[in-house]
């Protein structure tokens, strides 16, 4: 059960290698060994209790909702308690960093990175930069509105479709966000374009060539507003361009979220460039709870 407390002062733990700030925290069980300060989700019931996993950035399905901070070590099935409010970690390799960049999610489970994982989602700040003495302010659910529990936080996917991968974009689209679980879909709330230019311009961008992000493959639904190719394609420069989601869509359960160019390819002897990308966009539960 979920416990509501005002947030404490600093308390310092195991000898100054972390410290806590806690609000609310949860009691619960833990579905695999866990240590102290490692990131967690909760996957099933168990024992009465809300069972933990490890969270990581590698899938939407192990980085949307709720995320906890292991406030001590314990084994497997053991029962624990688990901050959802701040946490911070000190004695951190924080080196490159400065104080006040975003931390993220990690695509290794349970851990943190001061750059994005496959899903971009932020969890914390570098309070102090250090190679072996930094310390790391966790903060993983500071964008949830009150009584929010995790299901509609905003994620981010960041990646780049290499030129190679984009003079073939419109026969064979490139995956820029993983499937979620079953039962559940992707919502695009928008999508921030930059072709990344490099002489010589793309020769065959033609308006109707539109840059689109689509459910499941070519033939999928548009899932934002779509890019004129004359404009974004045919650039003889850097060229950046944000779009919204998609003002209507039926959700696809499932489903995968391509990148992809409508009608025709920008490429048939000429283009150089790369495009990079960043989406916001929530996974939300097709049937929910009213």
């Amino acid at each position: 059960m979920i416990r509501q407390r005002a947030l404490e002062p600093y308390e310092l733990l195991d000898a100054g290698s972390i410290q806590r700030n806690f609000g609310s925290g949860l009691r619960a069980n833990a579905a695999v060994a866990l240590t102290q300060g490692q990131l967690c989700i909760p996957t099933t019931t168990s024992k009465a209790h809300v069972s933990m996993g490890l969270a990581d950035a590698s899938a939407a399905a192990t980085a949307q909702g709720p995320i906890y901070v292991a406030e001590h070590g314990m084994a497997a099935s053991a029962i624990g308690r688990f901050n959802d409010r701040a946490w911070m970690l000190t004695a951190q390799a924080t080196t490159g960093a400065t104080i006040g960049d975003p931390v993220y999610l990690s695509d290794t489970a349970g851990g943190w990175s001061l750059t994005p994982g496959t899903v971009g989602r932020r969890i914390g700040t570098v309070i102090e930069v250090h190679a072996t003495t930094g310390r790391v302010l966790l903060t993983p659910n500071a964008s949830m509105g009150s009584g929010d529990q995790g299901e509609l936080s905003t994620l981010v996917a960041r990646g780049t479709i290499a030129n190679a991968a984009l003079k073939t974009l419109n026969a064979t689209p490139v995956t820029v966000i993983a499937a979620p679980a079953a039962g559940y879909f992707i919502e695009v709330l928008s999508c921030h374009w930059w072709l990344d230019y490099t002489a010589p311009a793309f020769d065959a961008a033609a308006a109707g060539d539109t840059l689109d992000l689509k459910y499941t493959g070519a033939g999928g639904a548009v899932a934002v507003d779509p890019v004129a190719g004359d404009t974004i394609g045919a650039a003889a420069a850097d060229y950046h361009v944000t779009v919204r989601g998609a003002l209507e869509v039926i959700p696809v359960v499932a489903a995968v979220i391509v990148a992809h160019i409508n009608t025709g390819e920008w490429f048939a002897a000429a283009g150089a460039s790369a495009l990079n990308y960043e989406i916001e966009y929530r996974v939300r539960k097709l049937a929910f709870t009213v």
